[in-house]
Protein backbone atom coordinates (compact mmCIF):
# COMPACT_ATOMS: atom_id res chain seq x y z
CA UNK A 1 0.00 0.00 0.00
CA UNK A 2 1.04 3.59 -0.46
CA UNK A 3 0.17 6.64 1.65
CA UNK A 4 0.08 10.44 -0.09
CA UNK A 5 -0.21 13.82 2.12
CA UNK A 6 -1.14 16.39 0.55
CA UNK A 7 -0.92 20.10 2.53
CA UNK A 8 -2.20 23.29 1.67
CA UNK A 9 -2.95 26.35 3.07
CA UNK A 10 -6.67 27.72 2.36
CA UNK A 11 -7.77 31.58 3.02
CA UNK A 12 -9.31 32.26 6.71
CA UNK A 13 -12.91 33.64 5.17
CA UNK A 14 -12.87 30.44 2.56
CA UNK A 15 -12.73 27.26 5.32
CA UNK A 16 -16.20 26.62 4.98
CA UNK A 17 -16.70 26.56 1.29
CA UNK A 18 -13.50 24.73 0.92
CA UNK A 19 -14.79 21.63 3.60
CA UNK A 20 -17.51 21.77 1.40
CA UNK A 21 -15.74 21.33 -1.62
CA UNK A 22 -13.08 18.60 -0.31
CA UNK A 23 -16.65 16.59 0.89
CA UNK A 24 -18.63 17.10 -2.23
CA UNK A 25 -15.76 17.16 -4.52
CA UNK A 26 -12.94 15.50 -4.43
CA UNK A 27 -13.70 12.64 -2.52
CA UNK A 28 -16.78 11.53 -4.80
CA UNK A 29 -13.78 12.29 -7.35
CA UNK A 30 -11.46 9.50 -5.12
CA UNK A 31 -14.03 7.31 -4.62
CA UNK A 32 -14.50 6.56 -8.29
CA UNK A 33 -10.60 6.37 -8.61
CA UNK A 34 -9.52 3.14 -9.38
CA UNK A 35 -6.76 2.09 -6.19
CA UNK A 36 -7.77 4.90 -3.61
CA UNK A 37 -8.60 2.89 -0.52
CA UNK A 38 -9.06 5.79 1.79
CA UNK A 39 -9.54 9.29 1.71
CA UNK A 40 -9.63 12.03 4.73
CA UNK A 41 -9.00 15.79 5.22
CA UNK A 42 -7.52 17.39 8.50
CA UNK A 43 -7.28 20.69 9.83
CA UNK A 44 -4.81 21.82 12.06
CA UNK A 45 -5.49 23.38 15.58
CA UNK A 46 -3.47 25.96 15.96
CA UNK A 47 -3.39 26.99 12.63
CA UNK A 48 -6.29 25.85 11.38
CA UNK A 49 -5.61 27.37 7.64
CA UNK A 50 -3.74 24.59 7.53
CA UNK A 51 -5.23 21.43 5.98
CA UNK A 52 -3.73 17.89 5.41
CA UNK A 53 -5.51 15.73 2.81
CA UNK A 54 -4.48 11.99 3.46
CA UNK A 55 -4.81 9.18 1.17
CA UNK A 56 -4.31 5.47 0.87
CA UNK A 57 -3.67 3.78 -2.45
CA UNK A 58 -3.51 -0.11 -3.20
CA UNK A 59 -0.03 0.87 -4.91
CA UNK A 60 2.14 3.17 -6.00
CA UNK A 61 0.74 2.96 -9.54
CA UNK A 62 -2.34 3.62 -8.92
CA UNK A 63 -0.72 6.62 -7.26
CA UNK A 64 0.64 7.29 -10.27
CA UNK A 65 -2.42 7.07 -12.83
CA UNK A 66 -3.94 9.36 -9.96
CA UNK A 67 -1.16 11.82 -10.74
CA UNK A 68 -0.74 10.99 -15.07
CA UNK A 69 -4.85 11.41 -15.45
CA UNK A 70 -4.57 15.09 -14.49
CA UNK A 71 -6.89 14.63 -12.05
CA UNK A 72 -4.98 15.48 -8.90
CA UNK A 73 -4.08 18.43 -11.09
CA UNK A 74 -7.70 19.43 -12.32
CA UNK A 75 -8.67 18.86 -8.29
CA UNK A 76 -5.72 21.79 -7.39
CA UNK A 77 -7.15 23.95 -10.39
CA UNK A 78 -10.93 24.21 -8.58
CA UNK A 79 -9.91 24.44 -5.46
CA UNK A 80 -7.27 27.30 -6.27
CA UNK A 81 -9.90 29.64 -5.13
CA UNK A 82 -9.95 28.95 -1.41
CA UNK A 83 -6.54 28.63 -1.07
CA UNK A 84 -3.73 31.29 0.18
CA UNK A 85 -1.11 30.29 -2.52
CA UNK A 86 1.48 30.85 0.18
CA UNK A 87 2.91 27.46 -0.61
CA UNK A 88 5.66 28.04 -3.04
CA UNK A 89 6.35 24.63 -4.55
CA UNK A 90 5.43 21.47 -5.14
CA UNK A 91 6.22 18.25 -6.38
CA UNK A 92 4.84 15.54 -8.73
CA UNK A 93 4.74 11.50 -9.35
CA UNK A 94 6.70 10.45 -12.68
CA UNK A 95 6.45 7.77 -14.66
CA UNK A 96 9.65 6.80 -13.79
CA UNK A 97 7.76 6.25 -9.58
CA UNK A 98 10.28 9.11 -8.69
CA UNK A 99 9.12 12.83 -7.27
CA UNK A 100 9.90 15.70 -9.47
CA UNK A 101 9.98 19.02 -7.92
CA UNK A 102 8.63 22.56 -9.78
CA UNK A 103 10.50 25.55 -7.85
CA UNK A 104 8.19 28.33 -8.35
CA UNK A 105 4.88 26.96 -8.82
CA UNK A 106 2.45 27.38 -6.53
CA UNK A 107 0.60 24.48 -5.39
CA UNK A 108 -0.12 21.76 -2.93
CA UNK A 109 2.79 19.97 -0.75
CA UNK A 110 2.87 16.95 -1.66
CA UNK A 111 4.74 13.90 0.87
CA UNK A 112 4.49 10.07 -0.49
CA UNK A 113 4.95 6.87 1.79
CA UNK A 114 5.16 3.46 0.86
CA UNK A 115 3.38 1.23 3.81
CA UNK A 116 5.51 -1.10 5.51
CA UNK A 117 3.49 -2.77 8.16
CA UNK A 118 0.15 -2.29 8.44
CA UNK A 119 -3.81 -3.63 7.83
CA UNK A 120 -6.76 -1.94 6.29
CA UNK A 121 -9.04 -3.41 8.86
CA UNK A 122 -7.36 -0.46 11.04
CA UNK A 123 -9.50 2.05 8.75
CA UNK A 124 -13.08 3.05 10.14
CA UNK A 125 -15.75 0.74 7.99
CA UNK A 126 -17.68 3.43 7.85
CA UNK A 127 -17.11 7.50 7.91
CA UNK A 128 -14.76 8.79 10.66
CA UNK A 129 -16.24 8.88 13.87
CA UNK A 130 -16.24 12.43 15.83
CA UNK A 131 -14.19 10.55 18.91
CA UNK A 132 -11.93 8.93 16.55
CA UNK A 133 -8.43 9.50 16.93
CA UNK A 134 -4.83 8.77 14.97
CA UNK A 135 -1.54 9.79 16.95
CA UNK A 136 1.82 9.62 14.27
CA UNK A 137 5.29 9.10 15.21
CA UNK A 138 7.93 10.25 12.93
CA UNK A 139 11.96 8.87 13.23
CA UNK A 140 14.97 9.56 11.19
CA UNK A 141 16.26 5.57 10.58
CA UNK A 142 20.07 5.06 10.95
CA UNK A 143 21.05 3.71 7.41
CA UNK A 144 20.83 -0.26 6.87
CA UNK A 145 18.22 -0.48 10.18
CA UNK A 146 15.48 -0.60 7.96
CA UNK A 147 14.27 -4.55 8.13
CA UNK A 148 15.45 -4.65 11.76
CA UNK A 149 13.19 -1.85 12.56
CA UNK A 150 10.38 -3.44 10.83
CA UNK A 151 10.55 -6.79 12.98
CA UNK A 152 11.15 -5.19 16.13
CA UNK A 153 7.51 -2.97 15.39
CA UNK A 154 5.76 -6.00 14.17
CA UNK A 155 7.33 -8.20 16.81
CA UNK A 156 7.60 -6.23 19.72
CA UNK A 157 5.60 -3.09 19.27
CA UNK A 158 2.50 -3.96 17.70
CA UNK A 159 1.51 -7.43 20.15
CA UNK A 160 2.20 -4.49 23.27
CA UNK A 161 -0.05 -1.92 21.59
CA UNK A 162 -2.77 -4.45 20.50
CA UNK A 163 -3.32 -5.15 24.33
CA UNK A 164 -4.03 -1.42 25.42
CA UNK A 165 -7.38 -0.36 25.68
CA UNK A 166 -8.66 1.65 22.74
CA UNK A 167 -5.89 0.68 20.39
CA UNK A 168 -7.41 0.22 17.22
CA UNK A 169 -4.41 -0.36 14.62
CA UNK A 170 -1.69 1.09 13.25
CA UNK A 171 0.38 1.51 10.16
CA UNK A 172 4.33 2.07 9.42
CA UNK A 173 5.14 3.94 6.82
CA UNK A 174 8.52 4.96 4.95
CA UNK A 175 9.54 7.83 3.18
CA UNK A 176 8.98 7.56 -0.86
CA UNK A 177 11.05 10.23 -1.68
CA UNK A 178 13.35 10.29 1.35
CA UNK A 179 13.67 6.13 2.82
CA UNK A 180 14.92 7.26 5.71
CA UNK A 181 11.69 9.38 6.83
CA UNK A 182 9.30 7.15 9.24
CA UNK A 183 6.37 6.96 10.88
CA UNK A 184 4.57 5.29 13.21
CA UNK A 185 0.27 5.99 12.65
CA UNK A 186 -2.16 4.50 15.35
CA UNK A 187 -5.78 4.60 15.23
CA UNK A 188 -7.65 5.27 18.66
CA UNK A 189 -11.20 4.52 19.40
CA UNK A 190 -10.92 8.00 21.43
CA UNK A 191 -8.31 10.97 22.46
CA UNK A 192 -8.55 9.78 26.18
CA UNK A 193 -7.59 6.44 25.29
CA UNK A 194 -4.46 8.04 23.29
CA UNK A 195 -3.09 10.13 26.57
CA UNK A 196 -4.10 7.33 29.07
CA UNK A 197 -1.42 5.36 27.02
CA UNK A 198 1.24 7.90 26.82
CA UNK A 199 0.70 8.74 30.40
CA UNK A 200 0.93 5.24 31.63
CA UNK A 201 4.47 5.83 30.16
CA UNK A 202 4.46 3.27 27.51
CA UNK A 203 4.82 4.92 24.62
CA UNK A 204 8.38 5.26 26.06
CA UNK A 205 8.74 2.03 26.85
CA UNK A 206 8.37 1.20 23.22
CA UNK A 207 10.19 3.79 21.74
CA UNK A 208 12.82 2.86 23.79
CA UNK A 209 13.06 -0.81 21.96
CA UNK A 210 13.91 1.38 19.10
CA UNK A 211 15.96 3.85 20.05
CA UNK A 212 19.39 2.61 18.72
CA UNK A 213 17.82 2.39 15.62
CA UNK A 214 16.54 5.74 15.49
CA UNK A 215 18.82 9.27 14.37
CA UNK A 216 16.01 11.53 16.37
CA UNK A 217 12.53 11.33 16.68
CA UNK A 218 9.20 13.80 16.18
CA UNK A 219 5.83 13.26 17.36
CA UNK A 220 2.66 14.92 16.41
CA UNK A 221 -0.99 13.98 16.09
CA UNK A 222 -3.88 14.97 14.39
CA UNK A 223 -7.31 14.45 16.47
CA UNK A 224 -10.22 13.43 14.74
CA UNK A 225 -12.54 14.98 17.83
CA UNK A 226 -14.25 17.90 17.02
CA UNK A 227 -13.15 20.68 19.40
CA UNK A 228 -10.26 19.09 20.79
CA UNK A 229 -7.71 21.21 22.07
CA UNK A 230 -4.16 22.53 20.52
CA UNK A 231 -1.25 19.82 21.66
CA UNK A 232 1.82 21.66 22.73
CA UNK A 233 5.72 20.34 22.48
CA UNK A 234 6.12 18.18 24.97
CA UNK A 235 10.00 18.38 24.67
CA UNK A 236 12.81 19.14 22.49
CA UNK A 237 12.56 15.75 20.85
CA UNK A 238 8.68 15.86 20.48
CA UNK A 239 6.58 18.23 18.73
CA UNK A 240 2.84 17.78 18.94
CA UNK A 241 0.43 18.87 17.04
CA UNK A 242 -3.48 18.27 17.06
CA UNK A 243 -5.95 18.13 14.11
CA UNK A 244 -9.59 17.66 13.44
CA UNK A 245 -10.84 15.50 10.79
CA UNK A 246 -13.66 17.67 8.47
CA UNK A 247 -14.38 14.47 6.10
CA UNK A 248 -13.52 11.21 5.64
CA UNK A 249 -14.64 8.02 3.73
CA UNK A 250 -13.36 4.32 3.08
CA UNK A 251 -13.46 3.58 -0.70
Amino acid sequence: MFMRFVRVEVKPEKTPEFRQFYNDRILQALKETDGCLFATLVQQTVRPDDFISLTLWDSPGAAEAYEQSGLFQKLTDEASPYLSGTVEWKVRLSEELTYEYEEGAKGPLVEAFRVRSGDRKSLPEKDPTPRLYVRLVTAQVKQGKTQELEERYREEILPTLQAVAGFRGGFLVQGFQNPSDWVSITVWDREEDAIRYELSGTFEELAGKVSDLLSSTHQWRMSLASGATADKAASDDLTVTGYHVVAGKKM
